[in-house]
């Protein structure tokens, strides 16, 4: 038999550790505000509801309740039972209830006030009670870091994240670690992410971890440093999309009771459309010159994917990291199966696994008749030149087309590898063809329900369709210094990688619209 009175000392005292804090944080206020002040007190009254069906339900798995009871019996004592546990998970509810209705004490008219009645009140629910010397009060309500640490751990094991976006996460979590790691995760306001976006985020400079300037100094001390060049807004936006994240997850696991992160994000006089610029006419044309001189290059890689981004509108890694297996022919029609098939192989979503249709521009060039090389020689990635880093193979692919890039096409910083997906989406907008489409070919949600809920995703054939509107209006064959293949030999090509990639199937497929002269 459990000793509630040890239990009740415990909590009493948790209970005005955690009042002593919030009293803090609002006496800090000149004027709270009207609005704030009864936004908390709704937050609290809501509480006190939720604690009191939980009691009444004997609702124990919610809101850490379980946890916070086993922390508090194995403190206490040396052995216990489940029934114990379940008797101080009451106590535990109980403890929250009185805990919430003293904080909604804390106003009066909407404006904060420390009044005789809420002292009074304070006093007969938790001074009648004095601590026990002996007791050591354990911090069982789980802290901001250890939230971090079963939110990491859980993604980690889900298998959603590819290590670039692990490393951006923790990055961004060790800042609000930093921050507010000590505190319990419930104890979190709006305010204080509003002050760590204000105060923090909007005045520290970017990548700070890793400059040689900042690192290993304290955020604090950091933030000291006079003529600091602070983060762009998209940067701040992207932190704070993070930790609403986190915060949302924490949420949904019942370690807070509100995402308080949510709607944080600065407004950006940048507009979308505009965060990176396409490549022009003239810039394409010089990309295709230069590379017309790379078409023998022994590194592959360099000629083809460059080509393969600006007729799929695939992201570099994607193309990066393709293997063999990942082409195959629907009904005559060559495509990339944009998919995760090797351990070495990631997307950004679940929106990226797609079919792309292979542009017959691409064919006339002979990337049908490369397939059908390195299919031949047992070749099993494409390009074989490239090694996997930290972001995937694509990092590799990176830093060679930025050096490419600025010789040979154009130092404007806005311009990268990505701009040849924004010139292709674009591409396809200005002639036409319907977003839905686009988004299938690029890897993007449909926002729409009709096409996202219910719709099934596009076969090759329409997305070829809308492949054949894209016009740079350039000659892509002249600028390469390339001579067409003819459709009989784009036709023939197809019928043998088929035959490759299926030895066993048998099939004869006709090359149709894959053999039309892609010529501009």
């Amino acid at each position: 038999m459990i000793d509630k009175d040890k239990v009740w000392q415990i909590l009493a005292q948790n209970i005005e550790f955690y009042l002593a804090d919030q009293e803090a944080f609002l006496a800090s206020f000149e004027n709270f505000g009207e609005k704030a002040a009864n936004s908390s007190v709704r937050l609290w009254t809501k509480n006190v509801k939720m604690f009191t069906k939980d009691l009444r339900t004997n609702n124990f798995q919610a809101h850490d309740t379980l946890d916070n009871a086993r922390s508090i019996a194995r403190e206490l004592f040396p052995e216990f039972t489940e029934q114990d546990i379940r008797e101080i998970s009451r106590e535990v509810l109980k403890a929250r209830i009185t805990e919430s209705k003293l904080k909604t004490l804390l106003f009066k008219d909407g404006v904060y006030e420390n009044s005789p009645e809420f002292k009074e009140l304070k006093k007969e629910y938790l001074t009648e009670l004095q601590p026990l010397p002996e007791i050591k009060i354990p911090q069982f309500l789980p802290t901001v870091s250890e939230i971090i640490e079963k939110y990491l751990e859980d993604k980690s094991h889900s298998g959603g994240w590819i290590i670039k976006t692990k490393i951006l996460v923790k990055a961004t979590l060790d800042i609000l670690k930093e921050i507010y790691g000590d505190r319990p995760m419930r104890s979190l306001t709006r305010d204080d992410f509003v002050s760590l976006r204000n105060e923090v985020l909007m005045k520290l400079p970017v990548r700070h971890a890793m400059m040689p300037k900042y690192r290993g100094k304290p955020i604090a001390q950091i933030l000291k440093i006079k003529n600091i060049v602070p983060m762009s807004t998209i940067t701040i936006n992207n932190h704070l999309s993070r930790i609403s994240s986190f915060v949302k997850w924490a949420l949904d696991n019942g370690h807070t009771n509100n995402n308080y992160a949510a709607d944080l994000q600065l407004k950006s006089d940048v507009r979308p459309d505009k965060q990176r610029d396409v490549f022009n006419k003239e810039d394409l044309e010089k990309m295709l010159t230069a590379l017309s001189k790379l078409k023998t290059d022994e590194k592959r890689f360099k000629y083809w994917i460059p080509l393969l981004g600006l007729f799929s509108g695939a992201r570099e890694n994607e193309i990066a990291q393709l293997y063999l297996d990942n082409i195959f022919i629907h009904e005559g029609i060559p495509c990339l199966d944009i998919s995760v098939k090797h351990d070495d192989q990631s997307l950004k979503t679940q929106a990226s696994y797609r079919k792309i249709p292979i542009h017959p521009a691409l064919a006339h060039l002979g990337f049908i008749k490369f397939l059908i090389g390195l299919k031949k020689n047992n070749v099993r990635r494409l390009w074989i030149h490239l090694s996997a880093r930290r972001d995937g193979y694509g990092q590799s692919f990176q830093r060679w087309f930025s050096r490419f890039k600025n010789a040979e096409i154009t130092t404007d910083k806005k311009k990268v590898f990505h701009s040849l997906r924004h010139t292709f989406t674009n591409n396809l907008k200005q002639n036409g063809v319907p977003e839905s489409v686009i988004a299938e070919l690029v890897g993007h949600n449909v926002a729409s329900m009709t096409y996202g809920r219910y719709g099934k995703r596009y076969e090759p054939k329409p997305l070829l369709e809308a492949l054949l509107k894209l016009d740079y209006e350039i000659d892509y064959f002249k600028l390469l210094d390339v001579k067409p293949l003819s459709k009989k030999e784009v036709s023939q090509q197809i019928q043998t990688l088929n035959e490759l990639l299926n030895p066993d199937s048998g099939a004869v497929i006709v090359a149709s619209k894959v053999a039309v002269l892609a010529k501009k």
